[in-house]
């Protein structure tokens, strides 16, 4: 996480006020990639603590947003892919994790997410 914010340990509490932190940050300088980034990872944990509909759709929108605007991150490709998962959406999922791995070979965590969804993936 980046400096002043909400350190989240894990526990939903922790996360949401790590997110309102991070919010705060976003009105001061809503662009920044940076607080982005924190913003839909932070949005993430919770999504995978909650399991919530709603918490899922948001992690996935922020992480669309991040790569509409820079698709050449890979860490913002492999949070892409596994939101994407997390929805059921697999065939994003598929391309945002093949771009992960296209632009960081050597991250085996988005490698692997991506056998597993090209395991699952119709066709």
């Amino acid at each position: 996480s980046g400096p002043g914010f909400e350190e989240a340990d894990g526990t939903l509490a922790s996360v949401e006020r790590a997110i309102v932190s991070v919010d705060a940050a976003l009105e001061v300088s809503p662009g920044d990639p940076i607080v982005r980034g924190e913003q839909a990872r932070l949005l993430s944990v919770r999504a995978g603590i909650t399991g919530d509909a709603l918490h899922l759709r948001s992690a996935l929108t922020a992480y669309r947003s991040l790569v509409d605007d820079d698709p050449h991150r890979a860490t913002w490709q492999s949070g892409l892919g596994f939101a994407a998962a997390a929805v059921g959406d697999l065939a994003t999922a598929e391309v945002a994790l093949e771009r992960a791995v296209s632009l960081d070979p050597l991250d085996a965590v988005a490698a692997a997410a991506l056998a597993r969804v090209r395991e699952e993936v119709p066709g």
